[in-house]
């Protein structure tokens, strides 16, 4: 390192905490400029990054005199009058590390781009925040084909400062046979206000990524949730052809599991609905249905998604069996909607 000129700036190398090593020596010099040897310090918090203080001892017209210094990861600044006088050589050490810990022009305080935030399991709830310098966050999760998902990203509610101008977009991206990712949905509007939701068949087994953006330029908190169609449904048990159960479904009981038997070539008819007639405690409800196939138990494969098939806000599912085997219905409910709900199966045998 060179010998320092009128408090001037002098860059280590960046990403790494440098420990000052000044050249050593002390030399003679004039208006204060001189080749300095590190002589002791600290290190002070400052929020994000760790400073360490260091003390410039050098000579100035045959006065023995010291400075102070700051490192950090990527600096090394001077600050402060030069000491003359020993005893009070901490003061210009205090008065730098108080400037320091406000943001300096020029200084780059993080690295700006997309965060890798880590893996998202079902059911989970995480929280983060996507801004100018931090435009995406990136959650992974591990995905079989004809698995069903639902994914939300939204803004904190009840309202926060913090997310009052976030406009929350989604993105997710399916893994490819050459080991790279290809966009496999994207969404801006798809849940209650301008939250972001999908709902999707999985096409591919595999790592997944979910990228938690924003909408051009808005910024802020968000809330991101993901749920694994069928993984958590309470299990009610058989519904018989022609029968008609009834349940309720609200955010401490989400999803609600129904089996029954069917054989290749039946024609099944699966209708989940409000509560007729209408009831207050069923008007709140926006019915979703899922069948899954008889593969691996029931519980990964989606044959059949509806939303509003029925009438108005009720969900319809019509279909032919491909194959004999035990079926399992997943009646859930579209976003944060909550209320009783009846589930009516029927069976048509291929001759009729």
């Amino acid at each position: 390192m060179s010998a320092l000129r009128d408090h001037q700036i002098v860059r280590g190398n960046p990403g790494f905490l440098q420990c000052a090593q000044f050249l050593d020596q002390v030399g003679r010099v004039n208006h204060h400029t001189g080749a300095e040897h590190a002589h002791g310090g600290w290190i002070e918090n400052t929020g994000r990054h760790q400073v360490q203080c260091k003390f410039s001892v050098f000579i100035d017209n045959g006065v023995t005199c010291v400075a102070a210094a700051l490192v950090t990861d990527d600096h090394v600044r001077l600050h402060g009058e030069v000491v003359h006088h020993l005893p009070f050589s901490f003061i210009p050490v205090l008065i730098a590390a108080l400037v320091w810990a406000s943001p300096v022009a020029g200084a780059q305080t993080e690295e700006c781009g997309p965060v890798e935030r880590g893996m998202i399991r079902p059911g989970e709830v995480v929280t983060g925040r996507v801004d100018d310098c931090h435009p995406e966050e990136i959650w992974w999760f591990d995905g079989t084909r004809g698995q069903a998902v639902i994914i939300s990203m939204e803004r904190p509610d009840p309202p926060t400062f913090g997310g009052l101008d976030m406009d929350p977009y989604l993105r997710l991206l399916a893994p490819t046979d050459e080991g790279g990712t290809t966009v496999e949905a994207e969404n801006d509007d798809g849940g209650i206000g301008v939250n972001a939701r999908i709902e999707r068949r999985l096409s591919a087994t595999g790592r997944y990524q979910i990228v938690a953006t924003r909408f051009e330029t808005a910024k802020g908190d968000y809330v991101l949730r993901f749920t694994v169609v069928g993984a958590n449904a309470t299990d009610r048990g058989t519904i018989k052809p022609d029968e008609t159960v009834t349940g309720r479904l609200d955010a401490d009981n989400p999803e609600d599991a129904w089996w029954f038997d069917g054989v290749a070539g039946q024609r099944v008819l699966i209708a989940l609905q409000r509560p007729r007639p209408m009831t207050l405690a069923g008007i709140t409800l926006d019915p979703l249905l899922f069948l899954f196939s008889p593969e691996n138990g029931g519980m990964t494969t989606v044959l059949e998604v509806n939303d509003d098939g029925g009438d108005q806000v009720d969900s319809l599912i019509v279909g032919r069996l491909e194959q004999t085997g035990r079926y399992r219905i997943v009646a859930t409910r579209l976003g944060d909607s909550f209320g009783d709900y009846r589930l009516t199966l029927r069976i048509q045998d291929p001759e009729q």
